[in-house]
């Protein structure tokens, strides 16, 4: 009896506080990229923002597979009136009631970072999700730092099997392995969230995700990348602050926004918008637009691009491989030129002119002459070297110290005249790996010094030639995926710095091919073109890791717009648009002409998703049956365009065992089974 009375009263204090709770708005959110929470460290701030909208002040962390042993003294040291651990390891335990009361009375949660389809599948459908959606909708504080941040929004990238590359998911989005689950907390609407997001070069991910998703169920989400050890933090009334050290990125589709996925085939995308926001800026996070600038940002103007007559060809790797491959970037060069008549030059540093020696050799085996312009201090001047340079029909840049270059070709010098001179002549021109920063107008160096460049402060800012005005390259994007933040966040902030119009993220076995201003993309992985001239706003992290020579080198810029280029694709520098897609491929594809896919998940309950292929246009009809061959659903009677589809199926209504779905378009017919347990 005692018992009884005691569990009654616990109960009514739980329903008061949750009475308590629903008088307030919905709750508040906070998306943390990822990294090492310390004390009086960058995790202070936006932990401590969790805390204060905790409506009790108690707060949980959660997790699927073990107890946090700092982060409950961390949350206390914050203010925390309470902070405990609870493990949720099985379904069983995310079905017991005791775990449910006990989120239930917290008013705040934190789900600590890991694997999300460990949250998704283990905790999807059950009491324990079910209890912190009822916590966030009474007003509660819901957070979570990578896996743990990315299942709350909306749409999760749910990775059930596998983490999904960048570089991958831009050269096959469709068999990549990006998979998603809607209806699991769904605490962001409209929002697909990833994390760690420029440390693990996840821009070219994002944007193929959300490609991906709009072809399965005609929506666009936003994408919301968020930096390690940074933070978003998202009030009731849909308002958000930046908090942390790095960048929170936003993609969003732009009103003339375009895009291909087909099966077996690279992503082509057009016109995505790209806004990204450092600490102190607050915005309105559903329509986008900044509410308070950060205290430093400052207006941002870009410098207009100005094209070279001259072909300027970039190639993206650092391998010499492939720059002399077939169909490289070295063997289209030299289709400009005549084997034993035209004499090119190889300008590269003595310092590091290994790469100059190499070309030389590849030359000669093709019938070529070169001179190798050993380009320093001491040959600046040299009449020999500057006759050689302005005669040579075309120019190798190959092996050289970006921060010298534009110094030793500055007008003032007898070489920098003759390469004046053969520009204004339109000698074409090939830069091979990182000679292809050189290009632009501003290159970003020391990328390579070490993995944690940009985040402590030792990227450089170097003068280029200027052939492609007011433009910085990237080569190597996705190679070595150590040095992704130093290629890829040290490009926005390049930008932001220089104020340049384009930033080229062009990645290893792929280059481009520019003349006039209009640049064919040739290779593997789609090039990633970046069109800053939309930007209105420009700030840099402040944020000074201990042991660094600088703050992190992660910029905001709003707007921007991000072009995705496959293998093919000509882009028009002069006018930012993307002017022509050709048929060629850099490997063979084998689009699949009719395919019905294995429903996922399967077996289900009671949702699940059945996607199809189409490689033409056609009416499409897709049912369900019994065993006994009795329809039970029509899902798709329509007329379809060519490309991949997917339908969601409702099984609630029906009882459990095995059902045939069958696909019917364009006189071929496919079908499948599969099995709902209830």
């Amino acid at each position: 009896m005692l018992k009884s009375v005691w569990q009654t009263g616990r109960w009514l204090l739980l329903t008061q506080l949750l009475l308590l709770r629903s008088l307030l708005a919905q709750g508040s959110v906070l998306l943390v990229g990822g990294g090492s929470e310390n004390y009086n460290d960058w995790s202070d701030a936006p932990y401590r923002w969790l805390v204060e909208h905790a409506p009790n002040g108690e707060i949980l962390i959660l997790h699927y597979d073990s107890p946090s042993s700092f982060l409950p003294n961390y949350f206390k040291s914050l203010g925390a009136a309470n902070a405990a651990n609870l493990v949720i390891n099985s379904r069983s335990s995310a079905n017991d009631s005791a775990n449910y009361r006990a989120i239930l009375r917290a008013g705040g949660l934190f789900l600590r970072g890991g694997d999300q389809w460990q949250y998704v599948s283990l905790w999807q459908g059950t009491l324990a999700g079910q209890a912190i959606q009822q916590v966030f909708q009474t007003g509660g504080a819901i957070g979570g730092t990578s896996a743990g941040a990315m299942v709350l929004s909306e749409i999760v990238f749910d990775a059930r099997t596998t983490s999904v590359d960048p570089r991958q998911a831009l050269r096959n989005p469709l068999r990549a392995g990006i998979t998603f689950t809607a209806g699991f907390l769904a605490l962001v609407p409209n929002v697909l969230a990833d994390t760690h997001f420029y440390e693990r070069g996840r821009l070219g991910r994002l944007a193929a995700m959300l490609a991906v998703y709009h072809s399965q169920q005609g929506r666009w989400l936003t994408g919301l990348g968020v930096d390690d050890r940074t933070a978003l933090a998202i009030a009731p009334d849909g308002s958000a602050e930046v908090f942390g050290s790095g960048v929170v990125t936003l993609l969003r589709a732009g009103e003339r926004i375009a895009y291909t996925v087909q099966m077996n085939q690279p992503l082509a995308l057009s016109e995505l918008e790209l806004q990204q926001f450092t600490a102190g800026f607050r915005l309105d996070l559903a329509a986008g637009h900044i509410l308070t600038p950060a205290a430093g940002a400052a207006s941002f103007s870009a410098s207009p691009f100005q094209a070279n007559g001259a072909g300027i060809w970039l190639e993206g790797s650092d391998q010499s491989s492939d720059w002399f491959a077939a169909g490289g970037s070295f063997a289209g060069f030299l289709d400009g030129f005549t084997a034993g008549q035209d004499t090119l030059g190889i300008i590269s540093s003595p310092a590091v002119g290994a790469n100059a020696q190499t070309v030389a050799q590849q030359l000669a085996q093709r019938g070529f002459s070169s001179h190798l312009l050993w380009l320093d201090s001491s040959t600046r001047n040299d009449q020999l070297t500057a006759t050689r340079m302005q005669r040579s029909a075309g120019l190798i840049f190959a092996g050289n110290l970006l921060d010298s270059v534009a110094v030793h070709l500055a007008p003032a010098t007898a070489t920098g005249q003759a390469f004046a001179a053969a520009r204004q002549a339109g000698r074409a021109m090939l830069f091979l790996g990182n000679d292809a920063k050189l290009a632009g107008s501003t290159g970003v160096g020391q990328t390579e010094v070490s993995t944690t460049a940009a985040y402590r402060g030792r990227l450089t800012l170097c003068n280029g030639l200027g052939l492609l005005g007011s433009t910085i390259i990237m080569p190597r994007a996705w190679q070595d995926s150590d040095y992704h933040e130093n290629r890829l966040s040290g490009l926005l902030w390049g930008m932001a710095k220089a104020q340049a119009a384009f930033g080229v993220l062009l990645d290893a076995g792929s280059h481009l091919d520019c003349r006039n201003g209009v640049a064919l993309f040739t290779g593997l992985t789609p090039a990633l073109v970046i069109d800053s001239r939309p930007a209105q706003w420009r700030d840099f992290s402040t944020y000074r890791a201990a042991s660094s020579v600088g703050p992190r080198q992660s910029a905001a810029l709003d707007h921007a717009r991000v072009h995705v280029l496959p293998n093919g694709s000509r882009f028009d520098f002069n006018n930012g648009a993307v002017v022509q897609v050709e048929s060629r491929h850099a490997v063979e594809n084998s689009p699949l002409l009719f395919h019905l896919e294995q429903n996922h998940p399967n077996p289900f309950n009671p949702h699940t998703l059945i996607r199809y292929h189409l490689s033409e246009a056609a009416t499409v009809t897709l049912r369900v049956f019994d065993l006994a061959g009795r329809e039970v659903a029509t899902l798709v009677q329509a007329q379809q365009a060519a490309g991949t589809h997917a339908v969601g199926f409702d099984g609630s209504a029906l009882a459990s065992g095995l059902y045939l779905y069958r696909l019917e378009a364009g006189g071929r017919v496919a079908s499948r089974k599969m099995l709902l347990m209830r």
